[in-house]
């Protein structure tokens, strides 16, 4: 008899040989580069549940995953990674080696499932060529400088060298710097309509943990909070994405919750369906007042929000609902909080105990939970009191067949005290005493292959 192996039978396998991989190393090896990493990270989730593997924290921030009791040894990273990473001391912007920046870069890319190929000390080539599935990011790296001639330089020869590497229309092009007050002058002094032409992006780097993003079609100063501009049509959606790596493409989230909110001039059928099974609105007639796409929300412990796919206003009879909406596809909800937390600095710190305590859960919360859905949701909640809305809604709106990231939808609802069901929304209690309503819209394939 033919006995075909698991997947964790598999990684199993694997770590008996190279004990100490990440998730997504672990499916680089089994599956390829390009494989989804969700699978394995479930995987080894459960084998760590049964004790047959420990996940822990290795030398470069990131979790590894160990054959039980096996002792703690310096991970090499891959592909392409320094074999003996630098120790963690000397962290501050102005003490930021080019290489330091590139490995700051590089761990944040890694929680997000890219995959780099890093020039490390004087190799020519790409400082950092990024891939994740079919995308592409080129991001071009250098150090703190010891002087402000020496800095502007480097910023020029960054942006110089950034515009000799493009030769493609679908990558994502960036520069990384660490975050110090010339940099950023040097950054905001760019002018608008430069950065939006050449597609340059900033990676401004703070520490070994904490990189701000800065897109390209940012402009300076920053366009008014409450001033909007009436889309005209689904392509302008577009301008408004808040990471100029996020692809709009033809099967990409981005694209089909564009196409589904515009076709109806008001709130797609599923999301209709959805809101209506609340035992409160089943015999109202739900009404789209406005949706801000890609709408951020401001948050404790750090410059960078929330940025929502779309922030909807919804009159619901005499209630005023103020959703959050997620859209999804294959993308993950961010990285695990045992990820994102593994060694918080004192913003994040403080950002996970807003978060949870807004939300009436448990402070540090589980591990296995998604980040995304906690700043998601918390989006939700503060933007009902700007807006003096009645109710607060968070709902991912999903165009995966699969329904890939309902499990952790569904753990992210238990978390809050409630019993998840796929095909209703769902109330729970907020600390505050009002309720908070979850749900999950299934859309149509239509607007996913538009």
């Amino acid at each position: 008899t033919l006995v075909l192996a698991t997947l964790k039978d598999e990684i199993r396998s694997l770590l008996t040989r190279s004990s100490g991989l990440t998730d997504r190393e672990i499916t680089n090896r089994l599956r390829g580069p390009a494989a989804r990493q969700q699978p394995t990270n479930a995987a080894c989730h459960d084998l760590a549940r049964a004790g047959e593997l420990q996940r822990r924290q290795r030398d470069d921030g990131l979790i590894g995953n160990y054959p039980p009791g096996s002792p703690l040894a310096r991970a090499k990273r891959e592909p392409d990674g320094p074999g003996k990473p630098e120790a963690r001391s000397g962290t501050r912007p102005d003490q930021l080696s080019e290489d330091k920046v590139k490995q700051a870069v590089v761990r944040w890319l890694d929680r997000d499932g890219w995959v780099s190929e890093v020039a490390w000390g004087r190799r020519q080539g790409i400082d950092i060529e990024a891939r994740r599935a079919d995308e592409r990011w080129v991001i071009e790296a250098k150090g703190c400088g010891s002087s402000q001639a020496m800095r502007v330089n480097y910023f020029l020869a960054a942006l110089g060298e950034t515009l000799q590497r493009m030769n493609r229309n679908d990558a994502g092009y960036a520069i990384a710097l660490p975050d110090m007050p010339q940099y950023r002058r040097l950054w905001e002094r760019l002018p608008a309509l430069a950065k939006m032409r050449t597609r340059i992006g900033a990676l401004f780097v703070e520490d070994a943990e904490t990189i701000h993003h800065r897109p390209e079609f940012e402009t300076e100063p920053e366009p008014s909070s409450r001033c909007y501009i009436p889309s005209g049509g689904p392509l302008a959606w577009q301008n408004f994405l808040a990471e100029p790596d996020r692809p709009w493409k033809t099967g990409y989230s981005a694209k089909a919750l564009a196409h589904s909110w515009e076709a109806q001039q008001g709130l797609p059928d599923e999301v209709t369906s959805l809101i209506r099974t609340a035992s409160r609105y089943a015999e109202e007639e739900p009404e789209l007042l406005i949706a801000l796409p890609e709408r951020e929300v401001a948050l404790p412990g750090g410059s960078k929000g929330s940025h929502n796919d779309v922030l909807a206003l919804i009159g619901v009879g005499d209630d005023l609902l103020l959703a959050a909406v997620e859209g999804k596809v294959s993308e993950a909800f961010g990285p695990l909080i045992e990820d994102w937390f593994a060694r918080p600095s004192e913003g994040k710190r403080e950002r996970l105990r807003y978060l949870c305590g807004l939300l009436g859960i448990s402070y540090p919360p589980p591990g296995h939970l998604r980040y995304q859905l906690f700043h998601r949701t918390a989006s939700a909640v503060i933007e009902r009191d700007r807006f003096r809305a009645h109710t607060a809604a968070m709902i991912v709106h999903s165009f995966s067949p699969e329904e890939v990231g309902l499990d952790d939808y569904g753990a992210f609802v238990e978390a809050l005290g409630a019993v998840p069901d796929r095909d209703r929304m769902i109330e729970a209690r907020l600390p505050d005493g009002s309720t908070l309503l979850l749900g999950w819209a299934c859309g149509g394939t239509s607007h996913l292959w538009a």
